[in-house]
């Protein structure tokens, strides 16, 4: 009789554990588990990566934008410069293309004696050449003096908005394509599949 008790009571402890859903860790990041009461296989909900909000943002521009031809509204292209790693995976590899729009523009003036610039993030490219939204920081920059000094720029790479350019003001805000910029991550952004 005891024994029929005890095996009872074993056998609802059991029952109670495989009907039992284990909850996925905010911090880890890792897929929810899932017992099926009637077949006892294991399901796994699907995985949603995303990029937090304050990840760094490395990235180097596709072509110089200057104040002096580029206009608000304006889109450029930019590159990764490292990836974009979160729990261990890599997300976006190094040279991932990233798509941005100026903010921005003043062009330097009689009334305004220095340009200013101002460049944000729009969008990054997945592997799979489809592209993700994401909200990030802008950058700025402003022009150094007062038009009389020219800075000349290489042919190689082309500036926004004027592909034969060859020299500008230094008093014209300018953002090359050789400097390293750092934005940052807005909001969460959430890859769907």
């Amino acid at each position: 009789m005891i024994r029929i008790v005890f095996l009872s009571g074993l056998l609802l402890s059991f029952a109670a554990c495989g009907n039992s859903r284990s909850r996925e860790s905010s911090l880890t990041g890792r897929p929810v588990l899932q017992k099926d009461g009637g077949s006892g296989r294991t399901l796994t909900e699907p995985f949603m990566p995303s990029i937090p909000e304050g990840t760094n943002v490395k990235v180097r521009l596709l072509q110089t934008i200057t104040s002096r031809w580029a206009t608000a509204g304006d889109q450029f292209e930019a590159e990764l410069l490292a990836p974009i790693v979160i729990a261990g995976k890599v997300m976006f590899p190094r040279s991932t293309r990233l798509r941005g729009h100026i903010a921005e523009s003043r062009r330097c003036s009689k009334t305004n004696s220095q340009g200013f610039l101002r460049i944000t993030l729009d969008a990054i490219q997945k592997l799979d050449g489809g592209w993700v939204d994401m909200d990030a920081t802008s950058i700025s920059a402003r022009g150094e003096g007062r038009g009389i000094t020219w800075l000349h720029l290489p042919r190689r790479r082309p500036s926004l908005g004027r592909p034969d350019a060859e020299s500008i003001p230094l008093s014209e805000a300018i953002i090359s394509s050789d400097r390293k910029l750092q934005f940052a991550v807005l909001q969460e952004m959430v890859m769907s599949r």
